[in-house]
């Protein structure tokens, strides 16, 4: 769910041998600032929720399920604060997700759209970033979903990739204030996913009982 580090994207990029037989090797992108900061202090968060998501196994309908409405409650929850120029993405996230749970007979739950309170600019990035950067994740785990379950959360592909998301990022490199909003922000944003784990958790212990 975190955004995995984009030099694990990176390789060797290189041009097609030329009748000379010397390759060209294309210069790796540099990593920003803002990226590097917030990958940082997400660090220990990303490695929570990564530990809450081996409980699951999503060949396993129940928990796929779990799994889909875990990310549905998060997203509806962040969605007051999500940046205008997200909004088109998360939105089609929302549909996928909803439409993934009708197909596995589970009408999504009516969550509320609650107000939204008056942040900076930079925390809606600090939000783009976990949930843009989750998209690399979900691609990793759609790797291990076999069967006929459905997988359109899964493979969403933003209209805003995460290459230019980057670039949007570092427009904040200079300004601590942004920095600090866009980290609380992300780490909320973690704790507001892991929250959404625990409770799913609690509810699957209680129905055992």
């Amino acid at each position: 769910m975190n955004p995995v580090s984009i030099e694990a994207m990176r390789g060797a990029f290189t041009a097609p041998e030329g009748s000379n037989g010397l390759v060209v090797t294309i210069a790796k992108p540099t990593i920003g600032s803002v990226h590097r900061a917030l990958r940082g202090a997400t660090r220990n968060d990303h490695a929570s929720i990564d530990r809450m998501l081996l409980r699951f196994d999503l060949n396993r309908a129940e928990d796929y399920r779990n799994f889909l409405n875990i990310h549905l409650s998060s997203l509806v929850t962040l969605r007051p604060h999500w940046r205008l120029q997200d909004g088109d993405d998360f939105a089609r996230m929302l549909g996928c997700l909803e439409a993934d749970l009708e197909t596995l007979g589970c009408n999504a739950p009516a969550l509320p759209i609650l107000s939204a309170s008056p942040r900076r600019p930079s925390a809606g990035l600090g939000i783009g970033y976990v949930v843009r950067g989750s998209r690399l994740g979900a691609a990793v785990l759609r790797r291990g979903v076999v069967g006929d379950l459905p997988t359109s959360y899964l493979d969403f592909v933003p209209g805003l990739s995460w290459a230019g998301f980057l670039i949007q990022l570092e427009f904040i490199a200079g300004d601590p204030n942004d920095m600090n909003e866009a980290t609380r922000a992300a780490k909320s944003t973690f704790v507001t996913f892991a929250a959404e784990f625990k409770r799913f958790e609690n509810q699957s212990s209680t129905s055992l009982l």
